[in-house]
C-alpha cells in the first residue's frame, strides 16, 4: 500500500491552530496596540492641552478681576469715590493670591539744573546698591567735573511727605556723628554710604521706606533721589504646560505667560508732556503696605484703604533764571519685574520717547531710564495703601 503525503503533512510549520487560528489572535493584538497607543495619546496630549484650555480661561478671568482692583486703587488715589476704603472680592477656582509686602523697590532721582551748562557742565549721579534692610548704598559721580565740596543726607519719608533725619557716613567720616561730606568728588568716581540712627554709632538699616537723599555741592543742591518699596499684589498658576501670573504694582496690571510679560493697562507714571512751554515729567508710587493670601477654589476678601497722598517733589520750572528746573529725571527699578516695566516706559509709540534706557558708569549691571533735558518741570506724588484680609 502506498502512502502519500498531505498538503498538512508536507507543511508543519503551520501549527495546530491553522489559518483560522492565526487572524484572529493577530487581529486582537492590534487591536489592543491602536487602543494603548490611542490613550497614550490622550494622556501625553490632550489632557494637557484640556488642562492648557481650562488655564487659559481661568488667567484671563483673574485678568480681568485685578484690572478692577487697579481701577480701585487708582480711584482711592485720585479722590473720584467719596470712600477712603474699598474692599476687592476675586473669585479664582486655582492658584493662589498673595501679598509681597517690602517688595519692588524703585529709585526716582533728578539732576539739578547747573547754572554753568553754557560751559558743558551737567550734574549726574548714578545710584545703585539699594537693598531692602540693607544700610549701605551706592552713589556714583557721572559727570566730567569733580565736585569740590558734596555732603549727602539722609532722611525717612513719613505721612505728609514729612522728613527725620538719619546720620550717613562716607569714607574718613566718623561712624554716625556727622552727615557724609565729601572734599573734591572726583569725576567718574563712586563712593559707598552707610546709614545710622542720628547721632548714634548704631547702623540703620533701610527698611520699607520711603527715604530721601540729597545731594549738596557748597550750599547748591544738586541731587536728589527717593528710594520707595512699591510691594505688589501676585496671582500665580502653576497648570498646563505654561507658568502663569498676574500681578499689580505701581498701578499696572502685569500678566504673564511662560516668563513673557505684558503691561495691561496705562500705568500711573504717565508720558512726559509739555506744558506752559516747558518739558515736564510725572511721576507717582503706589506703595502698598499689608500681608494676606489665599489659594484654592474660594473667593479673596481684601480691605483696600488709602492712608495718605503726599507730594514729595515739585518743580514747576516757570521761573526766568530756570532756578526750579531738575535737568534729568531718573527711574530704576531694582524688582523682578523691571524687564517689562522698563520695555514699556521707554516705548515712543506710547508717548515715553523722551525717556532712555541706560546703564550706570560705575556698575554697567545696574539699569535705569533716563529723560534729560535742558530745563525740565518736575512731580512726584507717593499714595501709600493699606491692604488688609
Amino acid at each position: 500500500m502506498t502512502l502519500e503525503a498531505t498538503s498538512e503533512d508536507r507543511n508543519p510549520s503551520r501549527g495546530l491552530l491553522g489559518d483560522e487560528g492565526v487572524s484572529p489572535v493577530i487581529g486582537m493584538i492590534l487591536v489592543l496596540a491602536i487602543s494603548i497607543v490611542g490613550i497614550a495619546a490622550i494622556l501625553y496630549w490632550g489632557l494637557p492641552a484640556i488642562d492648557e484650555m481650562k488655564a487659559n480661561v481661568e488667567h484671563r478671568s483673574v485678568q480681568s478681576q485685578f484690572q478692577d482692583l487697579d481701577s480701585t486703587l487708582k480711584e482711592l488715589v485720585a479722590g473720584t469715590t467719596e470712600k477712603t476704603a474699598k474692599r476687592w472680592q476675586p473669585t479664582i477656582n486655582r492658584g493662589e493670591i498673595v501679598v509681597r509686602n517690602n517688595t519692588e523697590p524703585w529709585l526716582f532721582a533728578t539732576d539739578g539744573y547747573q547754572s554753568d551748562a553754557v560751559n558743558g557742565k551737567a550734574y549726574d549721579f548714578g545710584w545703585w546698591g539699594f537693598t531692602d534692610g540693607d544700610n549701605t548704598f551706592t552713589v556714583h559721580n557721572n559727570a566730567t567735573f569733580n565736585i569740590p565740596s558734596a555732603q549727602v543726607f539722609g532722611y525717612s519719608v513719613g505721612a505728609g511727605a514729612s522728613l527725620t533725619q538719619f546720620n550717613l557716613s562716607g569714607p574718613g567720616d566718623a561712624n554716625g556723628v556727622q552727615n557724609a561730606s565729601v572734599t573734591n568728588w572726583g569725576a567718574n568716581t563712586s563712593i559707598s554710604f552707610r546709614a545710622y540712627l542720628m547721632n548714634s554709632a548704631t547702623s540703620m538699616g533701610l527698611n520699607g521706606g520711603p527715604f530721601y537723599f540729597k545731594v549738596y555741592n557748597g550750599t547748591q543742591l544738586v541731587a536728589q533721589a527717593w528710594y520707595v518699596n512699591t510691594s505688589r499684589i501676585d496671582y500665580s498658576l502653576h497648570a498646563g504646560v505654561s507658568e502663569r501670573s498676574v500681578t499689580e504694582n505701581n498701578g499696572a496690571v502685569i500678566s504673564s505667560v511662560s516668563g513673557s510679560y505684558t503691561l495691561l493697562n496705562a500705568p500711573s507714571i504717565p508720558p512726559p508732556t509739555n506744558t506752559s512751554g516747558s518739558h515736564r515729567f510725572f511721576a507717582r508710587a503706589l506703595v502698598l503696605n499689608g500681608s494676606s493670601g489665599f489659594a484654592g477654589n474660594n473667593q479673596f476678601d481684601l480691605l483696600v484703604s488709602l492712608y495718605s497722598t503726599s507730594v514729595l517733589a515739585s518743580y514747576d520750572c516757570a521761573a526766568t533764571d530756570h532756578s526750579d528746573c531738575v535737568a534729568s529725571a531718573k527711574i530704576t527699578d531694582f524688582g523682578t519685574l523691571q524687564a517689562p516695566w522698563y520695555a514699556y516706559l521707554s516705548d515712543p509709540n506710547r508717548g515715553y520717547g523722551s525717556l532712555v534706557q541706560k546703564t550706570e558708569y560705575g556698575n554697567t549691571a545696574v539699569k535705569y531710564l533716563e529723560d534729560r533735558q535742558a530745563y525740565m518741570g518736575y512731580t512726584l506724588i507717593e499714595s501709600a495703601l493699606n491692604l488688609s484680609g
